[in-house]
């Protein structure tokens, strides 16, 4: 073999090798739920500040927060001056004292401790609120990663329900050409009029039109989830899923986990704590407040004139301080009363919300039963549906059918097959919800 044609081959096989790997490199990512996911929770933001504000209650459950540490603190103070002094004695035996321009300097320091003993409990009612606050932030941070999988989970399966829905105006597209060349094989010949041409002619147009509709639907589908991924709206990917519900889901096995468990009544239950805590707060008001207190104390003054060149002195004290309060103008009480009727609105708003929950898990119910026997219904109307596009388009053939009936049972065909994907995603989307509401573990977490 020549030089020359094992240059030529050895240049084909670089070029074969470097587009496969540029067509590699610009395929687009092959998305499933669990990447999904994956990205979202790494991504999302609502979850990196509850994470934040998870991490700043945490570090507020200190002893010294809740006012159970003594306090500590120290200053200094230094002086210098210059003055001019005369001292003359009362006895008379001693010639005056007479200075001009003498320095004087003057250091203090001092160290003081502070330490409640005692506060009508109220130091123990803010530690358990500090607590509280602290289970409220690890709910937070719960509630935000079980709503970013619920929306990340459901704009994942539109983007499903809109890919199916586009293979069905594809289908009918293609249907649709060929009943246009039948028609103008037909008319070109003399067996078919110029009307049915046209209207051949119109409705694939009509398919090609809604067939464009879809393709945008999909698209912002997918510019949804990948803003709900928090990352560029642009980003291409594929999704080569499909929907399956679990059609076996009874509402007794959620209706007490979602009475117990719920996220937004966690926290409606943890607020009637708080405000207990709260009123053991006030109610310390009644009660004396003992501290110690101790504190060590130096001064030094240097005198440049008279009597004492330097007087230096230090001084450690220390004891107990106790103070009460005995009357405030009845506003003790008053807190007290307004406390307790909070106590009460927050117990109001409990019921309530038990109630909301158990009123939006019962509607969710509807909607997947609702949606399953839809599903069942039209797989069944599927079958027929497509056996009468069938009959229809074999009939047109053979000139027996209208084009209206061929029509009409194409229209049929697309019918059933939208209602059947929307079936379909209304169920998957009632139960995500189902599992959102109840609080518990979504299974499709770790399978799609």
């Amino acid at each position: 073999m020549p030089l020359s044609m094992h240059k030529l081959l050895l240049f084909l096989l670089i070029l074969c090798s470097q587009l496969q790997l540029l067509a590699q490199n610009q395929a687009p990512e092959n998305l499933t739920l669990q990447s999904a996911l994956k990205i979202a929770l790494e991504n999302n933001y609502r979850i990196k500040l509850a994470d934040e504000r998870k991490t700043i209650a945490n570090n507020n459950v200190t002893p010294g927060n809740a006012g159970m540490l003594p306090t500590v603190t120290t200053g200094s103070n230094f002086t210098r001056s210059s003055s001019s002094i005369r001292q003359e004695f009362s006895d008379g035996a001693r010639a005056p004292i007479v200075s001009s321009g003498a320095r004087i300097e003057n250091f203090n320091a001092n160290v003081t401790l502070n330490w409640v003993l005692f506060d009508g409990f109220r130091m123990f009612a803010n530690n358990s609120r500090l607590k509280l606050l602290q289970q409220n932030s690890a709910d937070a941070m719960q509630a935000a990663i079980q709503n970013t999988v619920a929306s990340v989970s459901s704009a994942y399966y539109n983007i499903i329900q809109q890919q199916n829905k586009e293979r069905v105006l594809q289908e009918a597209v293609k249907l649709g050409e060929e009943r246009l060349n039948l028609a103008k094989n037909k008319y070109e010949v003399g067996s078919g009029s110029k009307l049915e041409y046209l209207n051949a002619q119109v409705d694939l147009n009509t398919d090609k039109s809604n067939l464009l509709r879809q393709l945008a639907l999909t698209k912002q589908a997918q510019i949804d989830l990948n803003l709900a991924l928090a990352r560029s709206p642009k980003t291409d990917f594929r999704i080569t899923d499909t929907i399956l519900v679990n059609n076996s889901l009874t509402e007794s096995e959620f209706l007490n986990n979602a009475l117990q468990q719920n996220i937004s009544l966690l926290f409606a239950k943890r607020n009637q704590e708080l405000a207990y805590q709260d009123l053991k707060a006030i109610r310390s008001n009644q009660y004396p407040q003992v501290s110690l207190v101790s504190g060590y104390q130096i001064n030094d003054t240097r005198n440049g004139a008279g009597l004492f060149k330097r007087n230096y002195s230090g001084n450690l004290q220390g004891g107990v301080t106790a103070s009460w309060t005995l009357y405030n103008g009845n506003n003790n009480n008053r807190l007290i009363q307004n406390q307790k009727i909070t106590e009460s609105i927050n117990q109001l708003r409990t019921d309530s919300l038990k109630l909301e929950i158990e009123g939006s898990l019962y509607q969710q119910f509807v909607t997947y039963n609702n949606a399953l026997q839809l599903v069942e219904l039209e797989v069944a109307n599927l079958t027929i549906a497509k056996q009468n596009v069938s009959i229809a388009n074999d009939r047109y053939k053979i000139g027996v059918a209208t084009p209206l009936e061929f029509r009409e049972a194409q229209r049929n065909l697309i019918a059933t097959q939208s209602r059947l994907i929307e079936a379909y995603f209304q169920a998957k989307v009632a139960e995500i919800e189902i599992y959102r509401i109840s609080n518990k573990p979504f299974p499709f977490m770790n399978a799609n």
